[in-house]
């Protein structure tokens, strides 16, 4: 339908790049990266500094293989078209939802329950994990926010 949920069927894209002159081989990298990365990249590569903040960071690290470090966690935002308004936020073991216009929130473990049935958001077992979610989401909303 379209690419509008913040469930791992809808906002998991395949991505792939060919640049033989820094990957000589095939393979695959697992680390979490978002379409905001793309201008980066391409200003990067094009030897461009943007004139304007720019969200997103260069993927030229994880294409020539040379960092050392990652992001840990992404933000994913719905807009009320055929779903509800949602911001979340994708980290590698876990997704957190919340639907702005009701409050609701989600917290799937994405090891666990990798198609996101068993939404463990309120358990007593989940609380330090929901609350670092919620945490992280509002560093990204505030880092997006110009």
């Amino acid at each position: 339908f379209e690419k509008n949920y913040p469930y791992e069927e809808s906002i998991d894209v395949p991505f792939a790049v060919r640049y033989p002159a820094a990957i000589p081989a095939p393979r695959v990298e697992s680390r979490l990266i978002s379409n905001i990365d793309i201008a980066s990249t391409l200003y990067e590569l094009a030897g461009v500094i943007p004139t304007d903040r720019v969200d997103g960071i260069s993927l030229m690290p994880l294409i020539n293989n040379t960092a050392n470090s990652w992001r840990e966690d992404v933000m994913i935002e719905g807009w009320p078209k055929h779903s509800s308004a949602f911001k979340a936020v994708r980290s590698t073991q876990y997704v957190f939802i919340e639907t702005l216009a009701t409050g609701h929130k989600e917290l799937y473990n994405l090891k666990s329950d990798p198609f996101e049935l068993d939404n463990i958001a309120g358990r007593s077992k989940s609380v330090d994990i929901m609350s670092d979610m919620q945490n992280r989401l509002q560093r990204l909303v505030a880092q997006a926010t110009p």
